[in-house]
């Protein structure tokens, strides 16, 4: 038997990313990228980010500027 090794990184969003599923399932569900539809940054409230870049779960990370944590 072999183990899996592939190991999941967690990293936690950007305090100012959005989805409609935040405002429409429980506080504390985890959002799934696949089914939240469209993001938007709080602070441009565009698709994109101050930076410029894509919003998105897996896009709106601590690598970027404009990030922010809780």
């Amino acid at each position: 038997m072999s183990e899996n090794t592939e190991t999941t990184q967690f990293s936690i969003p950007c305090r100012y990313l959005r989805t409609n599923k935040m405002f429409h399932g429980a506080p504390d569900e985890v959002i799934d990228e696949s089914e939240a539809g469209m993001f938007w940054c709080e602070k441009t409230r565009e698709t994109f980010g101050p930076d410029g870049e894509c919003v998105g779960k897996s896009d709106c990370i601590s690598d970027r500027s404009c990030y922010l944590t809780y």
